[in-house]
């Protein structure tokens, strides 16, 4: 077993603050002596990153499996990928990637043409792959297409729009729009939007992102043509600033849904203007936060809607406009999740079930009649399932661990399902794999499901290498999904991958989401490390071959699991996580998570909060575990701020410990953002120095 050598960390400068800016709140007692490095533009912070990114360059590149990795991965990337198409009217439209093109390219093709035209190709728009292509809407006539475009990965993206016919890109232009779906008007003459109140620009916004408060969010509608300074504001609340607005028309194109947001919790209220009558007044359907509703179809006035409203499992309803505190159930709550619906074939819905972590669809017409059970190929997920209300037909792609993915046609008609494309990697030998599906028991007793993909033929010898991945947050389940990366650390150095469904996200329904949230947070922690407690138990590994990895909420988790558990692992990848609980509702969107993380203005919250927050419950122990934490320039989600902070006061307490031979450090992307949109050759950079640094934490490189 080879020894690791201390490093000589920077020196971080500790000011004299608190966290509490009224001093009759909790926390204005506890100090904050890295106030300083939220502020990311300045001259002292960028020399702070300089340092800290200089000292994990140079580490990473002395890794014995950084090159080898990076090798491997790119070699196994370079493969064609494929979406699900969609349709609209007589284009069928869909993404592809040759391989290892920094961005997916979106193509469409017609009856009357032989070759698929280019659309859209960010590729040619940025030579470092750092302009990506996130919403997109295109005209029921196919003739428009209405698309966002980020930089570096920024949650903030610019709206354009193009003429699909004559493949012409229009004058149009609307810049800093953020967390904003696109619903085009029955005319096609113009289409609504959401949008933040302008921020002010800093002079040095090109080193990184904006991290102040988004306020004031607001609907708009664009006219086709026109200056976008010239946008009618269609809906806004200036008295609740913190509130987000969507907004969706109808298939059949009457009716405008406003749906609005107070926090990430899955409830919302429902208003609904009538476009067709330019004198009507904007409905209140649903005028309070008691519950979630999304729109399937409607009948005129007839609107069904998937909802938990009094069914944490979900259930479809309906509800007539004209009358709307009468409620109908169409199909009622199951023993399982309903994930989502879609309508089409005029009278019949998907049914998208999660049975066990398991994708199940079913098929329903809007009487709520079950029609039958659509098969899929094994144990997986159904990652993408597109079609529209008149369409007799829909594709789907179905993905797992073990499958990079098979997009099916099926036709209602004739109920045949045919494989349309089947995406295959030639350098990976995936029959040499096992998945299987396990139950532990947590702390408290409750059952939790985990996946575990390894090789057929490994050995329970307490020794193989652990990778041991999690969420749990925000009602977000983790479904199987293909990763080609792990399946070459998991093929070339006999790593175990590991996925535990713990609580926080959406596996069984709202009640396993809320299990997890406020005060019963450490219920997630505690999941997550009774996993790695089980695999140790029945001889797959011993703590000092685990590493775990998170991102987002996940680093939160990851963070939360070292500082609770440090003799429990070898290795933790923090990926762009929430670490900072008494000011992360001060940046950006922040203040939406309090309905998970709860508010630390809020002092009945704050026995818990503090108890939670990973930068303030760091151990004194003799060696931290390794740790390698990610976060980017232009992360507007979760601010760099809370890396920074964390690794600094993790090298302030272990950097002059003489036990301290495991790595602190912090890698920063100054070309990504949270995570979407990253440039494949950034992701697989990304994942050659994460495994790589695994390799080295864990002794097996």
């Amino acid at each position: 077993m080879q020894t690791q050598t201390r490093l000589m960390y920077p020196i971080t400068k500790r000011e004299v603050n608190t966290f509490a800016a009224e001093p009759g709140l909790p926390a204005a007692s506890i100090p904050d002596p890295y106030r300083w490095l939220e502020n990311l533009t300045s001259v002292e912070t960028r020399e702070w990153i300089n340092k800290q990114q200089q000292l994990s360059n140079n580490y990473l590149n002395n890794c014995k499996l950084k090159n080898p990795l990076f090798e491997k991965i790119k070699k196994a990337f370079d493969y064609p990928k494929f979406s699900s198409p969609f349709k609209r009217n007589n284009k069928v439209f869909y993404f592809m990637n040759t391989g290892l093109q920094n961005q997916d390219v979106l193509y469409f093709t017609t009856p009357e043409i032989t070759e698929p035209k280019i659309l859209i190709d960010p590729n040619a728009l940025a030579s470092d792959g750092t302009i990506s292509l996130k919403t997109l809407e295109i005209t029921n006539s196919g003739k428009y297409i209405s698309y966002c475009l980020s930089k570096k990965g920024s949650d903030s993206t610019t709206i354009y729009v193009k003429n699909i016919e004559t493949l012409e890109n229009l004058p149009d232009k609307i810049d800093n729009v953020k967390f904003s779906g696109i619903s085009w008007t029955k005319d096609e003459s113009g289409f609504f939007y959401s949008k933040f109140e302008m921020q002010k620009q800093d002079e040095n916004e090109n080193l990184t992102v904006a991290t102040e408060e988004d306020h004031d969010h607001k609907i708009f509608y664009h006219q086709i043509g026109t200056d976008s300074s010239q946008d009618q504001v269609i809906f806004s609340i200036p008295e609740q600033p913190k509130w987000i607005f969507s907004a969706e028309i109808t298939f059949d194109q009457r009716f405008l849904l406003i749906y609005i947001y107070e926090s990430t919790a899955p409830v919302n209220k429902l208003y609904i203007k009538d476009l067709n009558n330019e004198r009507a007044e904007i409905q209140k359907i649903i005028d309070n936060f008691g519950a979630e509703y999304t729109y399937i179809a409607n009948n005129d006035n007839d609107f069904y809607f998937k909802t938990n409203l009094n069914a944490p499992m979900s259930r479809i309803i309906k509800i007539n406009i004209e009358n709307p505190n009468i409620i109908t159930e169409i199909v009622p709550e199951q023993s399982y999740p309903l994930c989502f619906v879609i309508a089409f074939n005029q009278n019949f819905m998907i049914l998208n079930y999660l049975v066990d972590v398991k994708d199940v669809i079913k098929i329903y017409n809007l009487n709520g009649e079950y029609q039958f059970d659509i098969n899929l190929p094994s144990l997986g997920s159904v990652s993408e399932l597109n079609c529209q209300r008149n369409d007799s037909e829909f594709y789907l792609k179905f993905i797992s661990f073990l499958h990079p993915g098979t997009i099916f046609k099926y036709n209602i008609l004739n109920r045949e399902m045919q494989v349309f494309k089947d995406i295959t990697i030639p350098g990976i030998d995936l029959n040499q794999f096992t998945t299987e599906q396990i139950f532990f028991l947590s702390k408290d007793g409750t059952k939790i499901p985990m996946f575990i993909v390894r090789k057929k033929e490994i050995e329970f010898n307490s020794n193989n290498p652990i990778f041991l991945y999690g969420y749990g947050g925000f009602s977000i389940p983790i479904t199987p999904f293909f990763s080609c990366s792990n399946c070459i650390f998991a093929q070339d150095y006999n790593v175990i991958l590991a996925f535990p469904n713990i609580r926080g996200g959406a596996e069984y329904g709202e009640n396993w989401h809320t299990q997890a949230i406020l005060e019963k947070k450490h219920n997630s922690f505690d999941d997550f490390c009774c996993a790695a407690e089980y695999l140790i138990e029945n001889k797959y590994t011993n703590p000092t071959k685990i590493s775990i990895c998170g991102g987002s909420n996940g680093g939160f988790l990851v963070a939360s699991c070292l500082n609770r558990r440090p003799e429990l692992f070898g290795c933790g990848i923090v990926m762009v996580g929430v670490l900072d609980l008494l000011r992360f509702h001060l940046f950006t969107i922040g203040k939406h998570w309090v309905s998970d993380y709860g508010n630390p203005d809020n002092p009945e919250h704050y026995n818990f909060i503090i108890k939670n927050s990973p930068l303030h419950n760091i151990p004194n122990v003799a060696n931290y575990p390794a740790v390698l934490l990610t976060t980017a320039d232009f992360d507007d989600r979760v601010v760099p701020l809370h890396s920074f902070k964390f690794i600094a006061e993790l090298q302030f307490q272990y950097g002059n410990k003489e036990t301290q031979t495991n790595p602190l450090l912090i890698n920063i992307d100054s070309k990504s953002g949270h995570g979407a949109g990253k440039s494949t050759e950034s992701t697989i950079i990304e994942k050659a120095e994460i495994f790589a640094f695994i390799a080295k934490s864990l002794n097996f490189e």
